[in-house]
């Protein structure tokens, strides 16, 4: 109902607070001019020092306060006047009916054990509202907060609040509040965290009579604050909008209620859940956690914050990735809410994500966890993020759990991110990020002021009575103890109140007559409150009546399990461990980045799952295929080494027995050294070509691998390759010179040919190394899975300046030596017609041939297989192998052959000898023995090719026919001398 008060008439209602599961209807009165002077109404203490200290009971005289006033036995007046006038006065006003408070309603009721009801049901059989209870005596949050809600309006009543707040008042608000004749009383509902329940509680008190002919009177709300849940605050917001009542909430901090289309008259002590998605987003990206999990319950709070938080994701850089499930609210979560949780954990078990945001409540907590721990979804490698809708205070005072309870292991180790009362002195620069010294002390704030004031009330007895006989619920006993320090919310409480007050007083002071109306109080409440409130600085935005949040903390508390009282039951501490610090910017006119919006303040270490402050991965290992060479591939390089190892070993000891045969004389020693030299220098680059993680733990190690490969392989070839193009040059040379005695192609050549080779190859390799030397590098595939990580990389050596800095020294390299090898082809073949003993000159040929093709065919192939390790190693190895085995078979199998075949002619022939000596000597008569024996002396004389001096034949020699069978020259010199 919008209508007009007059305060000379009527006692007035003007406030209704609405808090979890409970609605505080705060009423307030207007005292005519005459009582305004010299009277204070109080809540059965007295306020008349300037501090606003509470007086102890002791002080307190009987007729001034009585305990019968407040017990729950005698329903008489709730609020004493001091001065027996003033009292007459109001007591003929208004009938002897309640002036300053209002009437506790749910005193007579009891309270069943349900999660709605109780504020947190379901936290394990041990905890205070325990799963085998029938009753709920007390929930202690709402009973907390309706305690700040009475400790606030005693000090605006009483003009206590100045003291809280110190000298931040504005001018307005102090002008008005000084002179301000506006009192408030409060009715208390319980909403039992229904919408429904919510809505018909406001719905009865604005239609209930309220006229001074009806007994008792009850007049209406000019205000309401509340409800704790957004989803039981929406429906009444919606019903005060169309009763043109303001309603405040200092714990609703849904989105939704910044449109004020739906709730124009919609005002707010805490940040929405815009600020508390963004001060999440900000602590995941100073874990560096770029995907999440998030749970929520399809109320107006947890759609509202899953669509912040997924809105402030995306504004990260770099973006965080949410998947989000939900269920809907229930009351009843071990019945009908329980497949509905399931199957959301279900799904986040598919993200296989690690770390999880949980937009629910504490009446929800054990039934998720639980199917958390049951799905794998808890333990070391996982995090869970809790937020708001979870109070620390009732979640600590609930989690109690046997030693074995998979949820005992599961709570260890969870964070709770919470909105909370700025402690801290200063403001935070955008600067510098850092806070501005102060030289006020904590006690000097308007929060520490506060804390004092809540301590002192809780350590009065009186005053912990009058706060009994006011809850909304039934106090069974007397073991219920209000908390000794102020609840996460009583701060905002009192803002909220506070807030409230001065914005009738303003609306009074206004209108400048004893009239004002609601659309008044909220216009006040949203373009004039600037306060240190109890739980820092109160601004409030004026387009949508939602305060800023720079004057809040945002607290990272930590759950650590630890041993109770009681024997084989676990409890949890919670520690601090950061303060996320919204930060005040200068400028307006572009909105500030996350990372620009927050400062994290780091308490101490977090200390996770595992008990260490290890932060866990934010998603599984991915399952990446390395392209190892493996194993299996390094063995088949090595067999191959070894291959060729043994056959240069065994060409070399062969030649060395074998020293004195006229073909190993004809070959050169130097040639054959270098030739098996050359081939073990060769394949020993399959070594570091072999090289990889799982071999070299160190990446310099892999460093030298990668440079060490060509410059081995290199050295081998050049050694191979000189001894092979002397010998070709020296036929050629022959080729050329046919009439000359002798071709001289000894040692001193070979070394010539090598020192040219070597010169260049190490010119070029040095450069290289210096300029753009290998490094060993990993490079990602394009294969990703489903969080886009790479599941597919492969190894290479890459120079550090860039890809393709190295192609230079490469192209230079390769052609240099490419180019080597076809000039020994091109002399080869223009001397093909000069035969060699044992066709020596032939098989090389085909060795520098067979290089030639290993290399024309095998680069080309390493160029295609390059992201292929595997491939790429068994193209090089198979170059080497073929290389170096083709010319090792080539130069040593002719020469093996040729010596068999000689030692078999020359047995053949000395046995043929013998049998023709025998013959002739029983054929001829004494007196030819002369003449066989100097044609004897005629058939062995050929054999005496190791001789030097005996007229020996050329090894090359282009007259005489290629089945002469006339001894070699010495090795270091080509004969061409003719025996007659």
């Amino acid at each position: 109902r919008y209508r007009r008060y007059h305060a000379t008439n009527q006692c007035q209602s003007t406030i209704a607070v609405f808090t979890v599961a409970l609605i505080v209807l705060l009423l307030a009165r207007r005292l005519p001019p005459t009582s305004t002077s010299g009277s204070r109404v109080h809540l059965g203490v007295d306020a008349t020092t300037a501090a606003g200290s509470i007086s102890k009971a002791s002080k307190a005289s009987k007729e001034e306060f009585s305990l019968e006033e407040f017990s729950l036995k005698h329903q008489a007046e709730d609020v004493a006047v001091v001065g027996s006038e003033d009292k007459k006065e109001e007591e003929g006003e208004c009938n002897g009916h309640h002036l300053n408070g209002g009437t506790s309603i749910g005193r007579r009721r009891k309270i069943a054990a349900s999660a709605a009801a109780s504020g947190g049901g379901g936290f394990g059989e041990h905890s205070e509202f325990g799963s085998e209870a029938t009753t709920v005596r007390h929930r202690p949050g709402v009973h907390n907060d309706a305690a700040a809600v009475l400790l606030a309006i005693h000090h605006f009543n009483n003009q206590i609040t100045p003291s809280i707040t110190g000298p931040s008042l504005p001018p307005a608000v102090v002008d008005s509040y000084t002179d301000c004749r506006v009192k408030l009383t409060t009715e208390l509902r319980d909403t039992g965290y229904s919408p429904i329940q919510s809505t018909r509680l406001l719905t009865d008190v604005l239609d209930r009579p309220h006229t001074f002919d009806t007994a008792p009177f009850r007049p209406l709300p000019t205000a309401v604050l509340g409800a704790f849940r957004s989803a039981s605050t929406s429906p009444t917001a919606i019903l005060s909008g169309v009763n043109r009542l303001p309603q405040l909430s200092y714990r609703s901090s849904s989105t939704d209620f910044d449109n004020k289309e739906q709730y124009p008259y919609f005002g707010r002590t805490v940040p929405s859940s815009s600020s508390d998605a963004r001060a999440v987003v900000s602590y995941l990206q100073h874990l560096n956690v770029t995907y999440v999990g998030v749970i929520f319950v399809t109320d107006t709070f947890g759609s509202s914050y899953q669509k912040s938080l997924q809105d402030a994701a995306g504004e990260a850089d770099p973006p965080i990735w949410t998947d989000s499930v939900s269920f809907g609210y229930r009351t009843d979560v071990d019945n009908d809410g329980k497949d509905e949780i399931h199957n959301a954990v279900s799904s986040l078990a598919s993200t296989k994500y690690r770390y999880f945001v949980a937009l629910v409540g504490e009446e929800h907590y054990d039934r998720v966890m639980r199917e958390a721990a049951e799905q794998g979804l808890t333990g070391p490698d996982y995090v869970w993020i809790f937020v708001n809708d979870v109070d620390r205070t009732v979640w600590q005072r609930m989690a109690k759990y046997d030693e074995g309870d998979a949820l005992a292991q599961a709570s260890n180790g969870i964070a709770l991110v919470q909105v909370e009362a700025s402690q801290h002195i200063g403001t935070i620069s955008a600067e510098t990020g850092l806070m501005y010294e102060s030289t006020s002390t904590y006690a000097d704030t308007s929060h520490g002021r506060f804390h004092r004031a809540w301590v002192e009330a809780i350590s009065d007895p009186i005053m912990v009575e009058y706060f009994r006989s006011k809850q909304p619920t039934v106090m069974d006993g007397q073991d219920f103890e209000f908390s000794p320090e102020p609840s996460q919310f009583a701060y905002f409480v009192w803002d909220a109140i506070q807030s409230a007050g001065f914005a009738m007083c303003m609306a009074e002071k206004a209108e400048g007559s004893p009239f004002f109306a609601g659309p008044d109080v909220y216009s006040n409440f949203a373009n004039n409150i600037s306060f240190a409130g109890a739980s820092g600085d109160v601004s409030i935005y004026s387009s949508t009546g939602t305060r800023d949040d720079v004057g809040v903390t945002y607290t990272v508390w930590n759950a650590r399990s630890t041993s109770t009282e009681k024997a084989g039951i676990v409890g949890f501490d919670l520690h601090p461990t950061s303060y996320i610090l919204p930060v005040r910017h200068a400028s307006s006119d572009q909105k500030p980045s996350i990372e620009q919006s927050f400062n994290i303040v780091k308490i101490e270490d977090f200390i996770y799952n595992d008990g260490t402050a290890l932060q866990p991965d934010a998603l599984p290992a991915p399952v990446v295929n390395y392209n190892y060479i493996g194993n299996a591939g390094r063995i088949v390089g090595y067999v191959l080494m070894g291959v060729v190892i043994v056959l240069a070993l065994a060409g070399l000891v062969w030649a060395i027995v074998m020293r004195k045969e006229r073909v190993v004389r004809a070959s050169q020693p130097t040639f054959i050294a270098f030739i098996s030299f050359g081939c073990i220098l060769m394949s020993a680059a399959i070594i570091p070509l072999s090289m990889e993680e799982t071999t070299v733990q160190s990446d310099r190690g892999l460093d030298i691998a990668c440079m060490s490969a060509p410059w081995v392989y290199a050295l081998g070839f050049v050694f191979t390759f000189a001894a092979l193009l002397t010998k070709t040059y020296a036929a050629y040379k022959v080729f050329r010179k046919p009439d000359v005695d002798s071709v001289t192609g000894g040692p001193l050549d070979t070394f010539k040919t090598l020192a040219v080779l070597l010169v260049v190859n190490v010119a070029v390799l040095l450069s290289w190394t210096l300029v753009a030397p290998l490094t060993w590098v990993r490079v990602e595939g394009d294969s990703t899975d489903a969080f886009e990580r790479s599941t597919d990389s492969w190894a290479t050596c890459s120079p550090e300046s860039g890809p393709k800095a190295d192609l230079p020294f490469v192209i230079t390299w390769i052609a240099f030596n490419l180019g080597s090898q076809i000039f020994a082809i091109v002399l080869a073949y223009r001397g093909r017609d000069v035969e060699t003993d044992h066709h020596e000159h032939r098989y090389i040929t085909i060795s520098i041939a067979s290089i030639l093709q290993a290399w024309a065919m095998g680069i080309p192939i390493m160029i295609v297989v390059r992201d292929s390790p595997q491939a790429r190693f068994f193209v090089e190895i198979g170059i080497i192998f073929v290389s170096c085995s083709a010319v090792l078979l080539l130069i040593y199998v002719p020469k093996i052959l040729s010596i068999r075949t000689d030692r078999k002619k020359q047995m053949e022939e000395e046995r043929r000898n013998t049998r023709r000596d025998a013959s002739s000597r029983v054929r001829r008569a004494p007196e030819h023995d002369s003449e066989e024996e100097e044609e004897e002396k005629t058939d062995i004389e050929p054999q005496l090719a190791g001789n030097p001096q005996a007229g020996v034949e050329s090894v090359v020699s282009a007259a005489m026919p290629s089945s002469s069978t006339g001894p070699l020259d010495t090795p270091l010199t080509v004969q061409t001398t003719t025996t007659e």
